[in-house]
Order: C-alpha cells, then structure tokens, then sequence
C-alpha cells in the first residue's frame, strides 16, 4: 500500500473547522505588553487579555478593556496579540437572540 496516498487522502478527508464569530464568543490571547506575563502568573492562567467579541455593523469587534474600556476589531485584536494566536469560547449553545442585542 502506498503510504503517500493513504496520507494524503486522510488530509484531504479531514474536517476544517472555522470560526464563525458570534456575539457574546469570549476570546483569549497572550498580550505583547510588558505587564503580560505579570499578569498570567498573577492569575494562574495561560492567557493575558480577554474579550467579548460584538458584531457591529456585520463586522466582528472584540470588547474590551484597555484603559477605558473599547471596542477593537477582531483582526487589529488578533495582530496585537503574541504570534496572532488566540482561543474562542461560546457559551453552550450561543446566546439568544435579546442577550446578544444587550451586548
């Protein structure tokens, strides 16, 4: 048997998952400022920042706190985080509909 092609039709085969941002995701990434690691260690936790991500307008906005707290779009967000990584969370099966118009 040919392992080349058993390789390649498992990764042809294989599912894609892709994010499809959604009101009310909570998102975590490494922070690139100073105090980042500071604040990992201080929270016993592998991320820095957090937000809320927010659909305005059809475009994804992450809310969050940064001095006054704002709202960043979700690419500049994700540019500023460490290595453009980050983690999404929804809250089992999503917020409805009225919780996410609060947001």
């Amino acid at each position: 048997m040919n392992h080349g092609l058993l390789i390649f039709n498992l990764l042809v085969a294989a599912p894609v998952f892709a994010w499809e941002p959604q009101t009310g995701d909570i998102i975590f990434q490494v922070s690139r400022a100073s105090q980042s690691r500071a604040i990992q260690l201080a929270t016993h936790s592998d991320y820095s920042h957090t937000g809320i991500v927010v659909m305005r307008n059809s475009e994804p906005y992450v809310f969050e706190a940064i001095g006054p707290v704002a709202y960043t779009p979700l690419q500049k967000w994700i540019a500023q985080g460490k290595d453009g990584r980050y983690i999404v969370r929804r809250v089992r099966g999503g917020l409805s509909s009225p919780q996410q118009q609060k947001l």
